[in-house]
């Protein structure tokens, strides 16, 4: 028996061995060979016994054990094939890597060490990468084309080759490599591409002893004691040991606001759903925005960038831009959406370091209070519970102590280790239910507090004793918001039939298809708690309220106009305005009527709860806050009332553009998008309660990111909805719609109808770039082209603005050819409008004359009135689906798919709300006429 092998597995085979090769005792198999790798706690010999009562072939043996394998075994091993080698880790991977057939085959392997970060770069570098990427680590094993749950935050050494053989070509391999993992040669022999170092700070302490030891074993990945050393090192140059690894190793360095690495991140400002930072390298200065919280986040950004940049042909251009739409990482900082304007985040820390890190960051944004959640896990590193209290109670206002895995210790044992670490002017509790201790923090929160849920993050399960409970803090807190807004329907129910007036409520909404959405909800939820709605200002009501508009200086004029003769009809109404004109002119409004209360845009959703104060003179007043703060999609609780025809589904609310007319951000803040699960939840009600058409609306819904799903993802899950006739996109910027959207348009199996309202704005290059818009008329043209290529019968539309400030005549003449030219079916025609707090209004010098802007407008006016009847004509004889809505006085009105308005003349058959197959007859101008022929 030969103690050195060029080719273990050759020498197997060439014995006529078919069975596998497993380092795990417990796999093994009659005919299988068993590599007896010594464990953390026993030699590999020991294992033996149960590989040979098992069947095995033979066994391999490291050297140094041989002598006590055979002393044990005796007898048994006869007549068994032994090996013994020197190395058995090395034979063991270099055999297993012919085996899978995966020697000499290249794949870039990203892997991540570090006490905290590994999940998030991990999942940033998936993002980032300009190819498929697998993810093995905490989370799951995301291996593209299937997921494999995740035990351990690096599996072993089996399981990874495995792992990575099954992979198709051009995938590449993010893993998250432990101390642990590192420690035990649960990556050996992996050929890295780039090596990450994260951050080192105590943990896992009761496994390494101290620090030092700790370290040790994150140094194995870069030194070579792996099997081979990484291609490059990417190291944080801002961690006292990633420099003790750049001084040994060398590689690429980032830090924050450290000039002597490579990737600089300076200039940090933080908000409720994003952080922004300039990056330095190489001279050059780059702008970047993350949708994650805290200054561990940027270094984790950071690390990602540099990883990629440093291994694929991408410029940091292309991957600053992707870090813009980042979904997240489950249980990683994750906030949960509510209607309470708390914010909610699930967090998996759970040692002093990242639970410090984490609320010193939340310290930054917080507006009023920080209540955390936390716990201590059992079996685990004493030395930390105290350190991690007194982490929780500097930086929290409220603490609740409560269970994490506690495995096999009792939880009051927990407790007493972490009570010498509280703070006592804090409040603290000690509830050992974690349900219960979350439900108490949602209770006790108020408007502007931040709830920290911290130490489980993604986990599904609770260890106690050698049981795993399921338990997710995320469903926990779903399912108590769940309940208390069903509790709070109820509750001013009964508030308002018990103790309160009930209201006679009208309610007036001025402007776009938002307004409209919200005003829908609001009646509901306004009908819900016991009010009765009605529809003029001249019946007897006790209350009035405005959704206004201020858009435009016309809309506002409207609005104004509106509220004064509320006023002189109603003099001793209580009057609530709210919706953009309340934040635009606050002050204003709220001279006008002695009982008036004047909401901004977030503040909407809450005026049940303001009805309820208005018994005072004092709670007249204007509560408007600075909406480019805002952070959290809001939207009013519906109970989904039966309603028919179209429902307007409001998925998404702000801009971040700024064009240079537009107050729009400054009226309704930043982009955000609805969550996922609710919208579809909410149109899978509606269309149930009979909705045919629902239609998408948003300030801007082409950039709708939400748990990594964006617009047509939403598209595509409503299509599943069975009680759903027709789909329809409201207007939509032009760069921002996914390529999928015209491909579901095209097919007939899709419920998406093919009609597009694109706001161009101008047919001139120049106006174009003075109004800060995202295109040239170039590209507007070239997608109008394609859009009909792809879909031939659909219906479009646009939006240009006429006289904007500097728009000469070559300009207006390119408008025009714009629309002559063009496959634009109509255009609606707006006259430029001031705005106060924009650009554009800074450009008085430019202004046009008031009769030359009626002019152009007169003339694009009829222009598009003549392209709409070349398109109506082309229609005429045609037989189309029809969507029909109430009864008028002339028949019943509907619209075709591409949006066409056609009326029926049909007195005895009720059509509002079908969808009837019409044969189109006669051009009236505004709309066709049409009969019914199923």
């Amino acid at each position: 028996m030969s103690e050195h092998y060029d080719d273990i597995w050759s020498e197997i085979r060439s014995l006529g061995c078919g069975g596998a090769i497993t380092c795990d005792s417990r796999r093994i198999k009659m005919g299988d060979i068993f590599f007896a790798i010594p464990g953390l706690r026993h030699p590999g010999y020991s294992f033996c016994k149960e590989a040979l009562q098992r069947g095995c072939f033979g066994v391999v043996i490291q050297k140094d054990e041989s002598e006590a394998f055979y002393y044990e075994l005796g007898e048994k091993i006869k007549k068994t094939h032994i090996w013994i080698v020197d190395n058995i880790r090395q034979q063991f991977v270099c055999a297993l890597k012919k085996e899978l057939g995966i020697v000499g085959q290249e794949r870039p392997i990203f892997a991540v060490t570090g006490t905290n970060g590994k999940t998030t770069i991990t999942y940033l570098l998936r993002h980032l990468m300009d190819i498929p990427m697998a993810v093995i680590g905490t989370i799951q094993n995301d291996l593209v084309d299937k997921i494999i749950p995740s035990e351990q935050t690096t599996p072993n050494l089996e399981d990874l080759y495995y792992m990575i053989a099954g992979l198709a070509n051009g995938v590449a391999v993010a893993i998250e490599l432990s101390s642990h993992a590192l420690d035990q040669g649960r990556a050996y022999g992996l050929e890295i591409d780039r090596a990450i170092f994260s951050n080192l700070t105590s943990d896992h302490l009761d496994y390494h002893r101290d620090c030092e030891h700790y370290f040790c074993a994150k140094r194995k990945l870069f030194s070579g004691e792996n099997g081979y050393k990484p291609k490059r090192n990417i190291l944080n140059l801002n961690d006292t040991y990633g420099q003790h690894l750049y001084r040994e190793f060398g590689g690429i360095t980032y830090g924050i606001e450290n000039e002597a690495a490579n990737y600089n991140a300076t200039d940090l400002q933080f908000s409720r759903t994003k952080t922004t930072f300039n990056l330095k390298y190489e001279n050059k200065v780059y702008f970047c925005e993350i949708p994650l919280l805290g200054v561990f986040n940027i270094e984790n950004a950071l690390a990602s960038v540099a990883a990629i940049h440093e291994s694929r042909n991408l410029s940091l251009e292309q991957l600053i831009e992707k870090l813009r739409n980042f979904p997240g990482v489950p249980g990683r900082l994750q906030k949960v959406n509510n209607t309470h304007n708390v914010t909610i985040l699930i967090d998996y820390a759970h040692t002093e370091d990242g639970l410090g890190k984490v609320l010193s960051n939340l310290q930054k944004i917080k507006q009023r209070r920080i209540i955390t959640i936390f716990g201590c896990g059992g079996d685990r590193d004493r030395s930390k519970r105290p350190k991690m209290m007194h982490v929780a109670c500097y930086f929290s206002d409220f603490v609740i102590a409560t269970s994490d895995n506690s495995r096999h210790e009792s939880i009051d044992i927990i407790f007493d280790d972490m009570r010498p670490g509280m703070i006592p002017e804090r409040s603290i509790i000690f509830e050992p239910d974690r349900a219960k201790a979350i439900q108490i923090a949602i209770e006790e929160s108020q408007r502007d507090d931040i709830i920290l849920i911290a130490g489980k993050g993604h986990e599904t399960y609770q260890q106690i004793d050698d049981s795993k409970i399921p338990f997710s803090d995320v469903d926990v807190v779903e399912d108590f918001l769940l309940h208390m807004s069903l509790s709070f329907l109820t509750c001013h129910a009964e508030v308002f039939l018990k103790g309160f007036q009930t209201m006679r409520i009208y309610v007036h909404t001025h402007g776009c298809r938002l307004n409209a959405a919200e005003s829908r909800s609001l009646v509901e939820a306004l009908e819900a708690a016991g009010h009765i709605i009605v529809c003029s200002m001249d019946e007897v009501i006790d209350c009035a309220i405005v959704n206004s508009c201020a858009v435009t200086h016309q809309a506002e004029s409207k609005c104004n106009q509106t509220i004064r003769q509320i006023i002189r009809a109603q003099p001793n109404v209580t009057l609530i305005i709210t919706g953009c004109l309340a934040e635009k002119t606050p002050q204003i409004l709220l001279q006008l009527h002695h009982r008036i209360l004047i909401l901004g845009n977030s503040e909407k959703h809450h005026i049940i709860d303001y009805l309820g104060q208005l018994d005072r003179q004092e709670n007249f007043r204007e509560v408007v806050k600075n909406p480019l703060e805002k952070s959290d999609f809001t939207f009013p609780c519906c109970l989904h009332r039966s309603y028919n025809k179209r429902y307007n589904l409001k998925i998404q609310e702000g801009c971040n553009f700024f064009c240079s007319y537009c107050i729009i951000p400054q009226l309704r803040g930043r982009a955000r998008s609805r969550d996922f699960k609710n919208l579809i939840e909410d149109a899978t009600i509606h269309a149930k309660q009979g909705v045919k058409e629902i239609v998408l609306t948003g300030v801007n819904m082409g950039i709708y990111r939400n748990d990594s799903k964006n617009l047509a993802d939403i598209i595509t899950v409503l299509n599943e909805i069975p009680e759903l006739q027709r789909i329809r996109l409201s207007s939509i910027e032009l760069k921002t719609i996914p390529d999928e959207i015209l491909i579901q348009m095209a097919d007939s199996c899709n419920k998406l109808v093919p009609y597009l309202h694109l706001p161009i704005q101008s047919g001139s290059d120049h106006i174009l770039q003075l109004m800060r818009r995202h295109y040239t008329i170039i590209e507007a043209k070239n997608y109008l082209e394609q859009v009909v290529k792809k879909v031939p019968n659909i219906g479009l539309g646009t939006d240009l603005i006429v006289g904007f400030p500097g728009e000469r005549e070559e300009d207006f003449l390119c408008s025009m050819e714009l629309l002559e030219h063009s496959p634009l079916h109509y255009a609606h025609i707006f006259s430029y409008s001031p705005r106060g707090e924009t650009v554009a209004n800074l450009m008085k010098d430019q202004f046009i004359n008031g009769k030359e802007i009626e002019r152009r407008s007169k003339v694009l006016r009829s222009m598009s009135h003549e392209k709409r009847q070349r398109f109506y004509n082309t229609y005429i004889g045609a037989v189309e689906k029809v969507l029909f809505e109430d009864k008028a006085h002339n028949g019943f009105p509907g619209f075709t798919e591409n949006y066409i308005k056609v009326i029926v003349k049909k007195k005895s058959e009720d059509l509002a709300n079908q969808i009837r197959s019409v044969h189109l007859v006669k051009n009236c101008g505004t709309f066709l006429t049409g009969e019914i022929i199923d």
